[in-house]
């Protein structure tokens, strides 16, 4: 039995497209030229949308960036909403989720149904985006290579990210709420430490991947 092909992210960055499956419905939308390759990518969808099906229950949105420092909001009528235009730092990781108190609060006379956008770059740069307009900004010192929403019931609008230095932050949009510094791991044992060190040896401080969990409280 022949397997078939998987797509590949590369093939997505060479045709300029993204395309969503929903429920069997597929959405292929095209995108503007000159904005560069896809570099990141994220999805979200109102609670409640995927059990009453395409069309019920809110819009879906795909939030792109690329490596021109372009990122968009695309919903799932094919209504694209640019929250950044070309010519900044690569996009490296991005979060769609729902809009807070917070942020709808930037101009409660337009209400939006827009959910918030986080996109980080490669300068170290944490952008949150409102109702499709920039609210906030943090710059890290190293650059952002994953992004997490945080579950923290204290902090409904918390985010986590780690970076390429080895360092987590939960921080929400104008504020750092807390940081931790992962250092690499040391040889454990003296031949370890004497033997030759080679690229793929050396321990990476850069932080591949968080998540958030929040246990119940048995009191």
């Amino acid at each position: 039995m022949s397997l078939a092909k998987k797509p590949r992210i590369s093939d997505v960055r060479q045709l300029g497209v993204v395309s969503g499956c929903h429920l069997g419905e597929e959405i292929v939308i095209t995108l503007p030229k000159n904005i560069g390759a896809i570099s990141a990518i994220s999805a979200w969808s109102p609670s409640g949308a995927l059990e009453s099906g395409p069309g019920q229950g809110g819009l879906s949105y795909i939030a792109i960036g690329t490596d021109t420092g372009c990122a968009m909001l695309i919903d799932s009528n094919k209504k694209v909403t640019t929250l950044e235009g070309s010519g900044g730092p690569a996009i490296q990781c991005l979060l769609v989720k729902s809009a807070t108190a917070t942020t709808t609060a930037v101009d409660s006379a337009q209400p939006s149904s827009l959910p918030d956008t986080i996109a980080c770059d490669s300068d170290g740069r944490v952008s949150v985006y409102a109702m499709g307009q920039m609210f906030a900004r943090n710059v890290f010192s190293a650059p952002i290579s994953v992004i997490a929403l945080d579950t923290n019931p204290h902090a409904p609008s918390a985010f986590i990210v780690g970076d390429l230095s080895g360092a987590v932050t939960a921080c929400h949009a104008q504020e750092v709420l807390w940081r931790a510094q992962v250092e690499a791991q040391e040889p454990a044992s003296r031949a370890e430490r004497l033997r030759p060190q080679t690229q793929d040896s050396v321990a990476d401080p850069g932080i591949s991947g968080v998540c958030a969990v929040q246990f119940p409280d048995s009191h």
